[in-house]
């Protein structure tokens, strides 16, 4: 089977203009006279010419200096790794038009690419224009928000043109408010009374009688298509005589009228090639004379084109052709009507076609519509290796969506290759029966020792995304691997059985048998050609690397990682870097750096990371937003990630996000708010815990519970919590986390006395942070700044408290009197006093307008006035401040 991240050309390459045509000229002139323009939306039904306005604009860009692009989607798009590489290739085509746009051979969806098209497209010298069409069939929340963010980064003298029949989640609501894009509706479309004319106007020039135009545009509206049937009808007496008997009103009525007329019209020969080729989703002459049995397809197809019977080329060459949407599915319906039995043979001998032209895609979908279901899940079995090692997983689930459940049980290697997918995606619910199925099939006599090995994986798997460490351990710790292999899916599983026992390893503190699995995992992901686990490998690596305290190597490990995603343009590889990477990243001090990194792979890592990753990428996100200021949009960060994880039940990510929200309590000075929180905070690890997630590396319970001891003034439970946490950190060599411990004990001796002890202490812990490059780590600590001023420099410790000193945020301000008293503060409405108790419980102002049956908007505008009433910066203050309040509490 061939690759499948190829390059349709014919996806390229705009459509022919039609000679009949009415010029939208004030519509073009007002999309290139305004400056701030970067987005135009073109929404409508079918047949209301959304092409054809995009054809025209891609004409004037041309004509006024623009480098163009053209890009048209179908069903098949709607999976991150395909629309990506064809979006990328038309960037390529539009800046160099001699270019040949190739995709790589693990061509997956990368979030992180949109940078570097955006730094390409501000880098050329000349104007840009793009052009969609068809977006509606894109639904992927993975490829929306790649999309968002493209047109949030689109620089000036760029445009780009959109054609879909709904409005997509493209976040366009601030840019319509700042100029910046523009919806076009189906108002704006349709013709008025004398482009109806100019329409219906015959070659010559001569048009049709006031009478026939004017009814003509009141019965459709000016709905375009529509408009052309009725040109068609128009061109015969029978259409001219059936326009004056009209009777029914409606543009629905009048095109299945109309396309009945211009059907009958049709010689016979004609009609029959129109109703057997219109099951193709895209017409090629060598096809067409396999459905209708002749061999004058390629002649046949151009004189329907230059009758205008709804069929255009959609490449140069004229070799690829597609009905109108409206047209084509009346053709199919008529089809239906006329054949019913010869539909399943047509759609059999497209099937039959594409498979032996090695298009999977296009010849599942004429298995399915054939109701060839055995052909199409054996197709889907030789396919779907392919696509789970380029994460095609999208595409995975949407096959496994249309094809019965029965056909995917009877193959149980079709059943593996589909539950890895299911299980990169976190979809537990839809995987579990599959499981079941499968395990009962192992289970069966006979079953081979590789088969056993193949579904124990897949189990290894399920606990992984489930978060059962132990359970890891139990299935795959005695997995012998086959190293030698040349079989390419098995190559893949060895890599992530060789993951999987790096990611217990590492939890296990035993560092050097992670990284031999590292190093397995990476060899055999390059013998699979999967940048997914190879980049996962990668970050194991890293992880175990970075808890010894050995961050060079840490970030020169994610490097790699990141530098093979995006090398082979890998989202799901990206998402699984960029957690750690960015974590890295912060604690060395380059935050804008980690955002970056984190702005880009964060949808990606909601969708498909692992506990300790979707945890990290999190906390880490919210400390980089607290540092920037945005106290608020850490709070929102950390209360999203609660959700996502309690939605998904883990239990251990519910806690590491909440013991992060205790670290901030504290850091704010709410010691009572963080003891509150932490009380409801029952997973999680124990201090000197055998197995530590890397989510718990540098926080979690164990740090937690010693700050709200410390607060509370019970140094000496605190500082023996220190010591045997400490010990056990660097029995296991986690050289981090012990200094975390040491940096923690400092704070106790601080608060216990003397302070030359503490300082001493403290001295010790800032020079081994420097040492290491992470003095990030002793910043963030809430309260360190007494001790930072009470620590003499030395000569080992003058750089590095002085940079420390720089790296201190601002103490967060006091609450008014006022708030301390319950005095003097403007009451609180019900509805702020119900958000104030969803706050305090760590919700999202998504999760709290879903509660209340408000907007998030709303949400935002309650929350901006209670913290004007409350003398408040952000919501763990709120939370804190109403609490004391007269009636709550």
């Amino acid at each position: 089977m061939p690759l499948v991240t190829r390059i349709v050309r014919s996806k390229l390459t705009m459509p022919p203009l039609l000679p009949r045509r009415v010029l939208r000229t004030g519509l073009l002139e007002a999309f290139f006279a305004e400056p701030a323009l970067r987005v135009v939306l073109v929404q409508a039904p079918a047949g209301f010419g959304k092409t054809t306005l995009l054809q025209q604009c891609a004409v004037h860009a041309a004509t006024a200096g623009y480098a163009t692009g053209w890009l048209t989607l179908d069903e098949a798009d709607d999976d991150p790794t395909r629309v990506l590489a064809h979006l990328q290739a038309v960037i390529d085509l539009a800046l160099d038009p001699q270019a040949t746009p190739t995709a790589p051979p693990a061509l997956a969806a990368p979030f992180g690419f949109v940078e570097d098209l955006i730094n390409r497209i501000a880098a050329s010298r000349r104007p840009l224009a793009i052009f969609v069409d068809d977006l509606h069939v894109l639904e992927s929340p993975t490829i929306l928000a790649l999309l968002r963010r493209f047109v949030t980064l689109l620089p000036p003298r760029t445009l780009l043109f959109l054609a879909s029949r709904s409005v997509p989640a493209l976040g366009l609501s601030r840019m319509l408010v700042r100029g910046e894009a523009r919806i076009v509706r189906s108002d704006e479309l349709g013709f008025d009374r004398e482009q109806t004319a100019q329409f219906l106007a015959a070659p010559d020039g001569e048009r049709p009688e006031e009478a026939i135009v004017e009814e003509l545009y009141l019965r459709t509206e000016g709905w375009p298509a529509v408009l052309e049937l009725a040109r068609l009808a128009l061109a015969n007496r029978h259409g001219r005589r059936a326009i004056d008997d009209i009777w029914f009103t409606g543009a629905t009525n009048l095109e299945e009228y109309l396309a009945d007329n211009v059907l009958a019209a049709q010689p016979a020969e004609r009609q029959e090639f129109l109703l057997r080729t219109s099951i193709l989703r895209v017409v090629t002459p060598p096809l067409a004379d396999l459905l209708c049995e002749r061999e004058d397809g390629e002649a046949h197809l151009a004189e329907l084109e230059r009758a205008g019977l709804f069929i255009h080329a959609v490449d140069r060459e004229h070799v690829l052709y597609r009905y109108h949407s409206l047209f084509g599915a009346y053709l199919a319906r008529q089809l239906e009507r006329r054949h019913p039995r010869l539909v399943a043979e047509l759609h059999a001998r497209a099937m039959r076609w594409h498979t032996e032209r090695g298009d999977p895609e296009e010849a599942m979908y004429h298995a399915v519509k054939a109701g060839r279901y055995v052909e199409a899940a054996d197709l889907f079995e030789r396919w779907s290796g392919q696509l789970v090692i380029e994460t095609r997983l999208a595409t995975v689930e949407r096959w496994l969506d249309v094809l019965p459940l029965a056909s995917v049980l009877a193959r149980p290697r079709l059943l593996m290759t589909v539950l890895w997918a299911l299980y990169f995606l976190r979809r537990f619910d839809k995987a579990r029966p599959l499981m079941t199925a499968l395990a009962a099939w192992a289970a069966e006599p006979g079953t081979s020792a590789a088969d056993g090995r193949a579904v124990a994986l897949l189990a290894a798997a399920e606990r992984v995304n489930a978060d059962d460490l132990p359970a890891v351990a139990d299935v795959v710790m005695d997995f012998d691997f086959d190293l030698d292999t040349n079989e390419v899916f098995t190559a893949f599983e060895m890599a992530a059985a060789a993951n999987m026992q790096g990611f217990y390893l590492s939890a296990a503190g035993r560092y050097a048998e992670a990284l031999e699995r590292a190093e397995i995992g990476k060899r055999m992901s390059r013998r699979a050609g999967s940048s997914f686990s190879g980049a996962y490998a990668c970050s194991i690596a890293a992880a175990a690397e970075f808890a010894q305290g050995r961050v060079a190597r840490a970030l020169a490990q994610y490097a790699e990682g990141h530098e093979l995603a995006r090398r082979h343009r890998g989202s799901y590889a990206l998402a699984i870097v960029a957690a750690g990477y960015a974590e890295v990243l912060y604690y060395t001090d380059a935050l804008a750096d980690a955002k970056s990194l984190l702005d880009d792979a964060l949808p990606l890592i909601r969708q498909t990371c692992v506990a300790d990753s979707l945890a990290i990428a999190h906390v880490t996100y919210a400390k980089l937003l607290a540092q920037a200021g945005d106290a608020d949009g850490a709070s929102q960060a950390l209360a999203e990630a609660r959700t996502i994880a309690g939605a998904a039940g883990l239990a251990r990510t519910v806690a590491a996000v909440g013991w992060e929200q205790v670290r901030e309590q504290l850091a704010a000075g709410e010691a009572e708010a963080a003891r509150a929180l932490a009380a409801t905070l029952g997973a999680g690890e124990a201090p000197g815990a055998a197995l530590v997630g890397n989510a718990e590396l540098l926080e979690g319970r164990a740090f937690g519970e010693i700050r709200l001891l410390i607060t509370a003034g019970d140094t000496r439970a605190a500082l023996a919590r220190c010591t045997a946490g400490e010990h056990a950190a660097l029995a296991c060599g986690r050289e981090l986390r012990a200094l975390k411990f040491r940096l923690l004990q400092a704070r106790a001796t601080f608060a216990a006395g003397p302070v030359s002890a503490a300082a001493q202490e403290f001295s010790d812990v800032i020079a081994r942070a420097a040492q290491l490059g992470c003095l990030r780590l002793v910043a963030e600590e809430p309260e360190i700044a007494a001790l930072v001023a009470a620590t003499p420099a030395t000569g080992a410790t003058t750089a590095a408290l002085a940079r420390l000193r720089t790296m201190l945020p601002a103490l967060p301000a006091a609450r008014t009197a006022a708030v301390e008293t319950g005095t003097d503060v403007e009451p609180l409405s019900e509805r702020e006093r119900e958000i104030v108790r969803m706050l305090a419980r760590g919700l999202s102002n998504k999760d709290i307008g879903a509660a209340l049956f408000i907007s998030e908007n709303t949400v935002k505008f309650h929350l901006k006035n209670l913290y004007g009433k409350l003398g408040v910066k952000n919501r763990t203050q709120a939370a804190e401040a109403a609490r004391r309040l007269p009636g709550e509490g």
